[in-house]
């Protein structure tokens, strides 16, 4: 099946005017493997512009500015997700009207995907997500339900409330040419769901934090638009001084990091387990445990939760 057989035209003004291009559906099977299929049928033998068009059909972006300094971004979003995961394949729960289920794909130059910063890409989005929340609650004039109602990170991609988890990240890559590769951002967030809803006990949603939220559409205009300003204008910055924007963006991690302080245990690839306390975020964005044996391990991918207590 083409990727533009199930696609409705834009619901999502706000988006549609800060990004390239955009696809809003009803259902679709992943938001990320519709921008995986949509980059493999595209030209690639130029990866800005066929990112900048990749569902423009007339191949010119529908909203960013087409000047040659400007960072292309494409934006999918559908109500529901036959096939959404995160990392590790864990599937994501998902009903109509209760989450935000949104991909982004921008241009990566090639020399910082394979590069010693690699790390920082999705630490950037994570970091995108949760200004963009913020500044749609604060705009909307949202309060909080809870005191001292924080969003946080939980490395290495995970959107936190009071210590609940409230969205995730899946980050991935295509290669396009020599140059450039495709970075896409998968974003799941829980929007409209109650506690008996929620995949787990230690999940919450927006509803549960925040009041009063707009409509489901509008908010999922509103943060989608507010999350592509800013994965635009700091991965457009990180491009541009990767060691000095990596460095900006240690500082901002760490101080926004639910993970560093706490006793964690990372289950790696390997299939080893390293229980410690999280002692810091390291240059290269991996996360640095101290063991109970006084050892310190540094784990650059795995899946790390947080230890009650």
């Amino acid at each position: 099946m083409s990727y533009q057989d199930r696609v409705m035209a834009s619901a999502a003004p706000r988006t549609a005017a800060v990004v390239s291009s955009i696809k809003v559906m009803d259902s679709v099977d992943s938001t990320n493997s519709l921008l995986r299929r949509a980059l493999t049928l595209g030209d690639r033998r130029d990866a800005r512009s066929l990112i900048a068009g990749l569902f423009d059909q007339s191949g010119e972006g529908a909203g960013s500015p087409s000047s040659e300094d400007s960072l292309p971004i494409s934006v999918a979003t559908s109500d529901v997700q036959t096939q959404c995961h995160g990392r590790l394949g864990r599937p994501w729960s998902n009903k109509p009207g209760e989450s935000f289920m949104v991909s982004w794909v921008l241009p990566a130059p090639c020399s910082i995907v394979q590069g010693e910063y690699a790390g920082w890409l999705t630490m950037i989005a994570g970091l995108s997500v949760q200004a963009g929340i913020r500044e749609v609650l604060s705009s909307c004039g949202v309060r909080a339900l809870r005191e001292e109602s924080e969003l946080a990170l939980k490395w290495p991609n995970d959107i936190f409330v009071n210590g609940r988890k409230l969205g995730g990240i899946l980050s991935e890559m295509v290669p396009i040419d020599e140059q450039w590769s495709a970075v896409l951002f998968g974003v799941g967030i829980n929007m409209f769901m109650g506690q008996a809803d929620l995949p787990i006990d230690l999940a919450t949603s927006l509803q549960l934090e925040y009041a009063p939220l707009p409509a489901y559409e509008e908010l999922r205009d509103r943060l989608a638009a507010a999350i592509s300003v800013e994965l635009h204008n700091r991965l457009a910055a990180f491009y541009d001084d990767p060691e000095g924007y990596a460095l900006q963006s240690h500082d901002m991690l760490s101080t926004e990091s639910w993970t560093i302080g706490r006793q964690v245990k990372a289950n790696l690839a390997s299939g080893e387990s390293v229980i410690g306390r999280a002692l810091r975020i390291d240059d290269d964005a991996s996360l640095v445990i101290k063991c109970h044996d006084g050892s310190e391990r540094t784990v650059t991918t795995g899946d790390v939760g947080v230890l009650p207590g």
